[in-house]
């Protein structure tokens, strides 16, 4: 059970809230932030992590959907749910919550938002719409997005557009796109037919 306690002000329960947050009690968490007199862009986003960080994505695009309403979203906050909605593949919601920083919220999409919308249409297996946003950035493809979309290819046998990945991906020098160039069943790379 969870008993209300006498906190001066938003500073204080927003503690309160981060605390329940960090050991992993969503339920108490959501107590402590209902009881805030007046919830503000950090309350908000105090929960929303602490429901994205947990995997409830379900919960955490509700929140969302309800914060929008009270307050304006941050730009972490869109970050938030866009990574819940990768790891739970929740492509509707994910490419609505994209959409609308842009046209709702004037928030233009930074790196970390389009390297989570990658993600989610990779996992997703809509990899043509995913090799289009890396392509349609308003910045260079680093690292991070080819290996998101030659994993996919590999898991989902699209060998033409994987080649496409790796070919870019062998551009940088890092460890990891070598590991998963090595391990990626790709036929124009590995000379196999």
């Amino acid at each position: 059970m969870f008993y209300s306690l006498p906190l001066r002000n938003e500073h204080s329960w927003n503690a309160y809230v981060a605390a329940f947050a960090r050991v992993g009690d969503i339920e108490r968490a959501k107590s402590a932030f209902d009881q805030i007199p007046e919830q503000d862009q950090i309350s908000w986003s105090v929960l929303l992590a602490a429901q994205a960080h947990f995997g409830d994505s379900t919960l955490a695009i509700a929140t969302f959907d309800e914060m929008r309403v009270s307050v304006a979203p941050e730009e972490a906050c869109f970050a938030l749910v866009l990574t819940s909605c990768s790891r739970k593949g929740k492509l509707y919601n994910g490419r609505c919550c994209f959409t609308s920083m842009r046209y709702d919220f004037g928030v233009s999409p930074s790196r970390p938002h389009y390297c989570c919308m990658i993600d989610l249409l990779a996992r997703s297996g809509h990899l043509e719409d995913c090799e289009k946003l890396i392509l349609t950035m308003p910045f260079e493809p680093q690292v991070l997005e080819w290996i998101a979309l030659l994993s996919a290819c590999s898991s989902h046998g699209d060998n033409e557009r994987g080649a496409r990945a790796a070919k870019s991906l062998t551009r940088f020098q890092h460890g990891a796109a070598y590991v998963l160039l090595a391990n990626a069943n790709i036929p124009k790379l590995t000379g196999t037919k």
